[in-house]
């Protein structure tokens, strides 16, 4: 969990002057070293895109690691209300994106330019289950002015986190 923990400050850090001043995340370990994440709602869908990139793909780790999210989309016309499920489509050689499988299977491609284009893939949504209904979520704090500080402070002195 320590390396999750790392992981969201990091992201945090990066969108900090994006981020609303009542997110919350709250995460619960499911089996070990399988986690879920619950993202407070007012995220924005790209927001959550670049969080669940991140998640796989961060900055300062000599590994990837597997990351899926589930959104119920409210920010783009072809997606909107519908329920998605976010993934790393691994045959992509391009790691700035994310794929996307909407509960009516349509696959899209979202670029980190802000483009979404439908794709032929096999990847069917499938509903999030997250097993024992008792699970315990610790909610993970998040000051946002000591974020945007922390943020600043690095935008000043050469940011050694860099979104490249």
């Amino acid at each position: 969990m320590e390396e999750l923990v790392k992981i969201l400050n990091d992201w945090l850090v990066l969108y900090a002057d994006a981020l609303s001043s009542g997110m919350v995340i709250k995460i619960a370990e499911l089996i070990p070293n399988v986690y879920v994440l619950k993202i407070s709602a007012d995220i924005d869908d790209s927001l959550f895109f670049y969080l669940v990139n991140y998640c796989a793909y961060p900055i300062g780790f000599e590994k990837n690691f597997e990351a899926e999210g589930y959104l119920t989309a409210k920010d783009d016309k072809a997606l909107l209300n519908k329920k998605i499920l976010v993934f790393i489509n691994e045959t992509d050689p391009d790691a700035e994106n994310v794929w996307i499988v909407t509960e009516k299977n349509e696959t899209y491609k979202y670029d980190f330019g802000g483009n979404l284009e439908e794709k032929d893939f096999n990847r069917k949504y499938k509903e999030l289950d997250i097993g024992n209904p008792g699970i315990i979520y610790e909610q993970i704090s998040i000051n946002i002015k000591k974020i945007l500080e922390k943020a600043k402070k690095e935008r000043d002195h050469g940011c050694p986190i860099k979104r490249v």
